[in-house]
Formats: C-alpha cells, structure tokens, sequence
C-alpha cells in the first residue's frame, strides 16, 4: 500500500541566506542583481521568487559582486523577490 508523505523542505535550518532581486530580471535573462549577497558563493543553490510558487527558479549561482549569474531563467522576477539561498535541495529517506 502506497503512503503519501509531506515534507517542508524550506525550513530555516536549511535556508543559509535570504535577500532580495535588486532590479527587475527578464525571462531569458542570466543575470540577477540582488540586493546582499554577502554569504552567497559561487556554487550555491539559490531559488529565485517565492518558495513553494510555481514560477520559484531552482539555479545554481555563479557571484561577482552583488551579481547572480544563473542558466537562461524561465520566468520574469520583479524587484523585490526573495532570492533565498539554502544548503541543500534535497531530501533523504532512510
């Protein structure tokens, strides 16, 4: 028999560092400006928009300075967006 379980993976055990899109970003674009990044570094999984929307982004960041460098984003983010960076994006089960 098949179980459903339900699990919070945005909990702020998992979330390193959360900031805000400093300028609006096109879809297409590779470049956010976000506001502080001052714990961010390159390599980071960072989800770009709010956690648990659908148009929430899922990229893997590349940092110079207060920019993001991401692949060609699927979808337009406003200023002001969350940009939350966690440790991980996966969940295990033993």
């Amino acid at each position: 028999m098949a179980s459903r379980i339900s699990v919070d993976s945005y909990d702020p055990i998992n979330i390193k560092q959360a900031t805000l899109v400093n300028a609006d970003v096109l879809a297409g674009a590779t470049t956010i400006i976000v506001q502080d990044p001052s714990n961010i570094t390159t390599g980071d999984i960072c989800f770009i928009g709010t956690l648990g929307r659908d148009e929430t982004e899922k990229q893997t960041v590349t940092v110079s300075g207060s920019t993001l460098t991401t692949n060609a984003l699927a979808y337009a983010h406003s200023r002001f967006e969350p940009v939350t960076d966690v440790l991980g994006d996966q969940i295990q089960f033993y």
